[in-house]
């Protein structure tokens, strides 16, 4: 949802501010004697009024609020809450102040804040049905915003300031050290990691893991409709994620390890599944735009082939050289197909097949 007050009403945050009592006046002063630390970044600028008073840095994906905020001395540059271009751990805390409501992927966002900042979390937002604003795609309770942000790897230091006369709520919350408790999924990419050398590439990681991304990328970018995962992966999960934002991505996946990776990545439209039987999984009444065939066990992937054949555009399926061909049984599928491409470029080889569109523009 396109926000459009900052072309309606100019850098109305200042205005506020500068009409002492209001409410937003004594939300600014709150936040100024709140925020201690020297090195913070601002997500959801705005019109840099707070930014200004905190001396911190700010982003905001509003062109016309970050020329306000310019104009007015704020240090703010465009950028996007979901995917910030900023290091990891480059700054010591960040804001986030009338915000979180704002963000279709709120989720995404507070990954993106825990990767930017060291230390902590500042973050306020509207109480749930404290008013009515179209531009708001979620409220939350103090207990809801607490459950939501400590689910994301932070924990509440303190307590939940609730301000009734401001309607709003406000937490600070401290970024967890999730290293000392090292989980399962940073285990799996550690061992895939072990075959990475000095400049990135080494034979196991980039010719087994990563053979899909350009089959995945080119068939999602030529569609706009729902999208199926068959077995979570650490690199086509975050692809297909980041690919299909604002779309609607299922992501099924036996193996409870990958499954606890790939739900980090959970949102709205993004959603998980742990399957007990492949045969239950509720895919059959979708047509789908592309679906992604790279799950186990053996023999379970030509099953899944034969039974998506008139339900989906694009079906793309990872591992099809010679000899894993065989062992996986594609040649039951493939005279099922009209179009058939084959990526050959590396191994592991991808396959796209399809009854409904012509391939040849996958060259």
């Amino acid at each position: 949802m396109k926000f459009t007050k900052y072309q309606k009403f100019g850098a109305y945050h200042w205005k506020q501010y500068n009409d002492k009592n209001t409410k937003y006046s004594r939300h600014a002063d709150r936040v100024k004697e709140w925020v201690n630390e020297k090195n913070v970044l601002d997500i959801g600028a705005g019109d840099g009024l707070i930014t200004y008073l905190l001396g911190a840095k700010g982003v905001d994906n509003e062109p016309e609020a970050v020329k306000l905020a310019q104009e007015k001395g704020g240090n703010v540059i465009w950028g996007n809450a979901n995917l910030l271009r900023f290091e990891d751990e480059e700054f010591e805390a960040v804001f986030m102040g009338d915000v979180l409501e704002h963000l279709e992927f709120p989720r995404q966002a507070l990954k993106e804040a825990r990767r930017v900042l060291k230390s902590y979390l500042y973050l306020v937002t509207p109480e749930k049905g404290t008013n009515n604003d179209k531009f708001h795609y979620e409220e939350w309770t103090p207990e809801e915003l607490k459950k939501l942000v400590e689910s994301e790897g932070f924990v509440l230091e303190g307590e939940m300031l609730e301000v009734p006369k401001d309607k709003r709520i406000y937490g600070k919350f401290k970024k967890k050290d999730i290293n000392s408790t090292e989980n399962k999924e940073s285990r799996i990419f550690k061992e895939f990691s072990k075959n990475l050398t000095s400049d990135g590439v080494k034979m196991g990681l980039r010719k087994e893991y990563t053979t899909h991304i350009p089959m995945l990328i080119k068939t999602v970018q030529m569609t706009d409709g729902p999208v199926l995962e068959l077995g979570a992966g650490l690199f086509s999960t975050p692809l297909l994620h980041w690919l299909c934002l604002g779309r609607d991505l299922f992501t099924y996946e036996t193996n409870p390890d990958y499954y606890n990776f790939a739900k980090k990545f959970r949102t709205n439209n993004h959603r998980t599944r742990l399957v007990d039987d492949w045969d239950k999984i509720d895919i059959d009444n979708t047509h789908w735009s592309v679906v992604f065939v790279d799950h186990g066990p053996v023999g379970r992937r030509v099953i899944d082939l034969i039974r998506l054949k008139d339900k989906a555009d694009y079906i793309v399926i990872h591992d099809t050289e010679p000899g894993r061909e065989h062992r996986h049984e594609y040649n039951k599928a493939w005279p099922l197909f009209k179009y058939r491409y084959d990526w050959t470029k590396c191994i592991a080889h991808t396959t796209v097949v399809s009854n409904f569109k012509d391939l040849s523009n996958l060259e």
